[in-house]
């Protein structure tokens, strides 16, 4: 993903807490601050090259919810005229 995402989601109520899975490439050497917001609730945490997950804590009563995930994005150029900007890979987000 770029710097943010940002959707609505449907959703079975009655969750209580919603996971991020992710990757941080490791061309990222110094790591990325994640932030993972539902509801108002947010959660940040810092993560290193490689595998992650977030958690965040939420009564999820409703059956739609607005979710953000945001990062610093910056330029990794795989292929010339590459000018897409990366911060993280967003693997799934479960609610449970």
């Amino acid at each position: 993903m770029g710097a943010r995402i940002s959707c609505d989601v449907e959703i079975t109520p009655k969750r209580r807490r919603g996971t991020l899975h992710g990757y941080c490439p490791d061309a990222l050497a110094d790591g990325r601050q994640v932030t993972l917001s539902m509801l108002g609730v947010t959660m940040s945490k810092i993560v290193k090259p490689g595998g992650f997950q977030i958690y965040l804590s939420v009564n999820l009563s409703q059956s739609h919810v607005a979710l953000e995930i945001a990062s610093y994005a910056q330029r990794m150029p795989t292929e010339p005229g590459d000018v897409r900007e990366v911060s993280i890979v967003v693997d799934r987000v479960i609610f449970a």
